[in-house]
């Protein structure tokens, strides 16, 4: 929607011409751009932090050597 929006705007103010587009208009664009495949690139990073498991939900080794004392009391 911002990408979208951002070139709408643009064309609205007359930044793409019929023998081209405004320097301005080019400044505008690169920048909605770098934002849009900003946005692209934290999303999925974003999508792969809740997916990829963390090591504190690994199950404890089972050559671990516990006590009675090691165990939580009810």
């Amino acid at each position: 929607m911002v990408l979208i929006g951002g070139l709408a705007i643009i064309q609205q103010n007359g930044g793409f011409t019929d023998t081209g587009m405004a320097y301005w208009a080019w400044a505008v664009v690169s920048v909605l751009g770098l934002a849009f495949v900003h946005a692209q690139t934290m999303g999925m990073a974003m999508l792969v932090s809740l997916v990829q498991e963390n090591v504190t939900n690994l199950p404890q080794s089972a050559s671990m050597n516990r006590t009675t004392r090691d165990r939580t009391q009810p």
